[in-house]
């Protein structure tokens, strides 16, 4: 549901929430038929394929209703069969780029999950974009994430613990969720949500 400036959505009906654009190219998206499965994306075995779920780009999706300076995404996420997987999970605002972006990603080439904030130059770099390794590996573990956009920092938590501080890079604009299981490989990986929640600070 929509309330203002906070979207919260549980995932737990029969079909993708209308407020929701989903996506594929070489992948699946749906309702888990099984309890507290929530929406999941898959990569098929296509090489590049992905599926994805944001605000869109079109009427009457293309909504960025959040603050690059004040705003918290949370959301509870499983990775399954993350082999050769990758997934780009935050805000951004645009659903097919990252190039004005607070996200983490869940990349098994890394060991870690990672931070990413991208818009603003870097000090003394005309780079737009970098990432940050937080201490937790990259898993197929249930995991609680939240990121907060700040005036000077980004920060990610998960499960409850400050992980990764960014004041380098940080996004511009305002932005909308960007969920989007992504690889050039030929493997396939499932992502199930179970919970979304962004509002403004």
């Amino acid at each position: 549901m929509v309330m203002k400036q906070h979207y919260v959505e549980w995932f737990s009906g029969h079909s993708v929430p209308n407020t929701l654009f989903a996506e594929t190219w070489g992948g699946s998206y749906g309702m888990a038929s099984y309890p507290n499965g929530g929406l999941w994306l898959t990569k098929n075995s296509t090489n590049g394929g992905g599926a994805a779920i944001s605000f869109g780009a079109t009427t009457p999706y293309n909504r960025r209703p959040f603050s690059c300076t004040g705003s918290v995404f949370h959301i509870v996420v499983k990775p399954s069969n993350p082999v050769n997987s990758r997934a780009y999970i935050g805000l951004s605002d645009s659903k097919g780029s990252i190039s004005n972006a607070m996200i983490f990603t869940h990349d098994t080439a890394q060991s870690t999950y990672e931070l990413g904030t991208f818009g603003q130059p870097q000090s003394g770099s005309t780079s737009g974009g970098a990432y940050s390794a937080s201490t937790v590996p990259t898993d197929d573990v249930i995991h609680h994430h939240r990121l907060e956009a700040k005036p000077t920092s980004a920060e990610y938590e998960i499960d409850g613990g400050l992980e990764v501080t960014r004041t380098e890079t940080l996004p511009k604009t305002a932005m909308m969720p960007h969920v989007e299981n992504y690889d050039l490989g030929t493997d396939e990986s499932v992502y199930n949500i179970t919970y979304m929640e962004i509002y403004n600070t």
